[in-house]
């Protein structure tokens, strides 16, 4: 039974190119169809995958002029807001986190108008992404963008969660949103030496793969509606999954890498385990950050084995971008979605392009085809740029 305390998920909502709803994003990523259909080349040959274009949010009809990043929120947004029946909390005690790791990039990069308009100081903020949901949604509460790069979508749910607990507030839209495919921001990275490339398109993002090279960028946006198992109850709506445990860490090591050991995440992992007061046989499947590059994917993998490997069965593990594209801060969103679907349908999605797994990592890599859980609990994993790292833990409720 959830104890009345517990912080559950009553609603999400995705848009991305992977899927432009839930029920979409699932199907698509569980039964292995990759890449997402938008696999797009640029014109300096650089492949994306954008998500497709939402219709205008008639409520706020102001968003037309905002940044892409924006439109992409308010899409997901939508879909959580109506799945929880948001509409009969009071807005004053909603609260709104969102992780973005880039800002308003579009906005950002845009030429100079013959004539700014007044709104040019509101668009291009940081905050205009939270504050154009606050404004659509009319919500009152705590209203919020963080950023910790990669993980800044784990980071606000982990922080919707510390809010629910110290009764700030009733509920939370926590989630993220990110439109990062704009070409100086593409050529930053490619500079970088990050982007992924094969002969096929659909391989050059390689998760935990021999030959991976790198990975694809990717936009989207997914957000969670999380309250206490007591305030779901009041308002007669079931659970899709407990945020058991989250926990957040910073390595305090390199600007861009994380540790070759993984030891801040594995510390992270552990922390967010007895926060849920699980041990680490519980975890039936392990939705991983899994980005595609050399370093990254050798690190993380280790982290895994340093909690998990001495477990005589150790998670189910995939990683998911090849399919979704990398959507920055919006990615642990994303996944944590993916994971709370792949705990409720017993099924895992698999590592779609990893068709030669690195024998190094030694991971029990979920491959060509999706895999039957039996599980209570699942884990999401990120990381991000400046070390900073994030774990989440969901169980059935």
């Amino acid at each position: 039974m959830t104890r009345p305390d517990a912080i559950v998920v009553s609603g999400m909502g995705v848009w991305s190119a992977a899927g432009s709803s839930v029920p979409e994003f699932s199907q698509r990523l569980i039964h292995a169809v990759a890449p997402a259909p938008t696999l797009h080349l640029t014109p300096a040959g650089i492949l994306t995958l954008p998500a497709p274009t939402p219709p205008p949010f008639v409520r706020f009809p102001q968003a037309r002029r905002m940044d892409r990043c924006v439109h992409l929120a308010l899409a997901a947004a939508s879909e959580a807001f109506a799945a929880a029946r948001l509409e009969s909390v009071d807005p004053l005690r909603i609260a709104i986190l969102v992780g973005n790791s880039r800002g308003p990039a579009g906005k950002w990069s845009e030429p100079r108008p013959p004539r700014l308009r007044p709104s040019h100081a509101t668009n291009t903020a940081i905050a205009s992404l939270s504050g154009a949901l606050s404004l659509a949604f009319q919500i009152r509460g705590p209203c919020l963008t963080l950023s910790a790069a990669c993980a800044s979508a784990a980071h606000a749910i982990a922080f919707g969660a510390t809010l629910l607990r110290a009764g700030e507030v009733d509920a939370v839209l926590a989630g993220g949103a990110e439109a990062p495919l704009v070409e100086p921001l593409l050529d930053q990275f490619l500079a970088a030496g990050l982007l992924g490339s094969h002969p096929d398109p659909a391989f050059a993002c390689r998760p935990f793969d021999r030959t991976r090279n790198g990975m694809v960028p990717g936009e989207g946006a997914a957000f969670l509606v999380l309250e206490t198992a007591t305030h779901a109850s009041s308002r007669k709506l079931t659970p899709l999954a407990v945020l058991a445990g989250a926990a957040l860490g910073s390595e305090a090591h390199n600007r861009v890498a994380t540790r070759s050991d993984g030891a801040g995440l594995a510390e992270v992992i552990r922390q967010a385990l007895d926060r849920a007061s699980l041990s680490p046989d519980a975890i039936g499947y392990l939705n991983a950050h899994g980005t595609g590059t050399m370093v990254n994917d050798a690190a993380e993998a280790a982290a895994i084995h340093t909690v998990f490997g001495r477990n005589p069965s150790p998670p189910a593990v995939s990683s998911t971008k090849a399919v979704t594209g990398h959507a920055f801060g919006a990615a642990p969103a994303l996944e944590a979605i993916l994971a709370i679907q792949a705990l409720r349908a017993q099924k895992a999605p698999p590592t779609w392009t990893c068709r030669d797994p690195d024998p190094d990592l030694q991971l029990d890599l979920i491959l060509d085809q999706p895999r039957a859980l039996h599980t209570e609990a699942v884990l999401s994993t990120s990381l991000g740029f400046w070390g900073n790292a994030a774990a989440l833990v969901f169980q059935r409720p």
